[in-house]
């Protein structure tokens, strides 16, 4: 029987002082989400009992589910870090002052730092991330210019970092660029933290869509399984459907811009827009939508269909109820709606998604 969190957390302080029941509520814990609490009693086992390898397999077991794996994708596309390493360049100047929204492993900060910055503040969140990027940037020399805050960017002030910033880095863009609270952020930080008319990297960027034809839907959408037809279930699948395989999607349009978003502040709204996309001719799967992300005036990256090298960032697929091979010149409306948090598209019958029935 699984115990509830009060009843846990109640048992967490009778066994204080318990390695082995620490840890084996701590796994409890974990089991109700509730990570950041668990890592915490199975450090504190960990440290009672630094010898014992099974609570330090739990330990192992437990750290990573409080730091999110992309992590470990974003530092080896080397795309993106060659583009931000060459915008970092052209922005940083002797004596800059760098503030930076998401440490991560704190490579962004330490290129700022190379590339000729007075300091550097940058702020995470996540205390385990924070202390990971700590040691990073001590060990690679730049502990004496690079200071890293515990803490979200909302509750850094000012006076922590010395006075208004003459550039901010940040790489907080999801597939659809706002996925993962970047304009909140902006909206936030900009007015509050930097000088006017300081370089914002990235500065802005493009929500774009083209009609796709996306070839790994036959391994992931159902259809006959042993002599059964279960394609209603497709009803189901996820919307939007999220390809990391580039070269697995071909353009059967020409691109468009849905939305063009802003990186210096805002204010965010909501809007919406349509656009048509006319086919160029053979099987199409639905829309597919991408981002190209404008990180300063000389350095553009984006994720398009068809397109090498293999990023970080996925392109994402609105299906359409059924693939259609469509005439050259058949148009597709694609409508949009943005706000600050969430992108979501749409299309017209007779390419709309199913409903369940």
């Amino acid at each position: 029987m699984k115990l509830n969190l009060n009843t846990l957390r109640a048992l967490a302080k009778a066994a204080d002082g318990n390695p082995r029941a620490m840890v084996k509520i701590a796994v409890s814990l974990s089991d109700l989400k509730q990570h950041d609490e668990a890592l915490a009693l199975a450090e504190r086992a960990h440290a009672l009992e630094p010898d014992d390898a099974e609570i330090a397999a739990v330990v192992q077991i437990l750290r990573p589910r409080v730091v999110p794996q992309w992590h470990f994708k974003i530092v080896r596309d080397a795309w993106r870090n060659q583009a931000y390493d060459a915008a970092l360049r052209r922005a940083v100047k002797p004596g800059a002052k760098v503030f930076e929204v998401g440490t991560g492993t704190g490579l962004l900060a330490m290129m700022a730092a190379r590339a000729g910055a007075a300091s550097v503040v940058t702020c995470e969140a996540n205390p385990q991330v924070a202390a990971l990027a700590e040691q990073i940037i001590a060990d690679n020399g730049f502990s004496d210019r690079i200071r890293v805050l515990r803490k979200h960017s909302s509750e850094v002030t000012l006076e922590e970092i010395g006075g208004p910033a003459d550039v901010l880095v940040s790489e907080i863009v999801f597939n659809n660029l706002v996925g993962e609270g970047a304009l909140p952020v902006m909206e936030d930080v900009v007015p509050r933290l930097l000088k006017p008319g300081a370089a914002i990297i990235p500065a802005a960027g493009d929500v774009r869509v083209a009609l796709v034809e996306d070839r790994t839907l036959d391994d992931n959408l159902m259809g006959q399984v042993c002599g059964f037809d279960l394609m209603p279930f497709n009803a189901v699948f996820r919307v939007p459907h999220r390809v990391e395989d580039r070269m697995a999607l071909t353009l059967r349009s020409m691109p468009a811009d849905l939305f063009a978003i802003d990186f210096g502040g805002g204010p965010y709204g909501m809007a919406r827009a349509s656009t048509t996309l006319n086919a160029l001719g053979g099987k199409v799967s639905g829309v597919a939508q991408w981002m190209r992300l404008k990180l300063d005036e000389g350095e553009t990256i984006e994720n398009a269909p068809g397109t090498e090298p293999r990023s970080v960032w996925a392109v994402e697929v609105y299906r359409f109820a059924e693939p259609k091979v469509l005439e050259p010149g058949t148009p597709v409306t694609v409508h949009g709606y943005f706000d600050a948090e969430s992108l979501r598209l749409w299309f017209d019958p007779p390419y709309a998604r199913p409903e369940i029935q």
